[in-house]
């Protein structure tokens, strides 16, 4: 696994009432807590047959004890830590900078609510880096489910988060910066 390479997986501690809250009415607490229980795990799974990197998991909810009980070493997963706080930009942030502080020189951040994600779309993810400073996997939403960088890229400050000009914004944000960026 080349170690100049860091996968870093956001996700929640599957509690109940307060993972995954918009589909209690269709799922009930538990059924909320479990389908965000699964999308880690899965997501989690990818990313370690993937071989590409080291696989940190970066998490909210839950003692550093609880998440490392329930996900351990699984998966290849080297490090778990809690999000940074403050909004996302600012947790994304923290994460990515952390990992290039540590000498990796190819970053990607995701989320769990991916369950299509492949092998391919995270080589594809490594591979755009080789040639940009900033890799964005867009989504329908005007957000984006993947973020990566090969350098410190201080592009998610005063972003409308939530909102379909997530993408937009942070692009302006990079090339204010001279950041070359791809989309995947």
């Amino acid at each position: 696994m080349p170690d100049h390479r860091r996968l870093i997986l956001f996700g929640r501690y599957p509690v109940p009432g307060r993972t995954k809250t918009r589909l209690i009415p269709a799922l009930g607490a538990l059924g909320a807590a479990e389908l965000q229980r699964w999308l880690t795990e899965k997501t989690l799974a990818t990313l370690g047959h993937a071989s590409l990197g080291g696989i940190d998991f970066c998490f909210e909810g839950g003692s550093h004890a609880q998440v490392h009980r329930w996900l351990g070493h699984r998966h290849g997963v080297a490090h778990i830590y809690p999000q940074a706080d403050g909004d996302l930009g600012r947790r994304m942030a923290a994460a990515l900078d952390q990992a290039l502080a540590c000498g990796v020189r190819q970053v990607v951040l995701l989320g769990t609510d991916v369950p299509g994600l492949t092998a391919d779309h995270l080589r594809r993810a490594f591979d755009a880096l080789g040639h940009n400073d900033v890799g964005f996997g867009p989504s329908t939403d005007g957000g984006y489910w993947l973020v990566g960088c090969r350098r410190p890229a201080a592009v998610f400050a005063d972003i409308h988060w939530g909102s379909d000009c997530v993408l937009d914004q942070t692009l302006m944000a990079a090339r204010r910066q001279g950041l070359s960026t791809a989309l995947l």
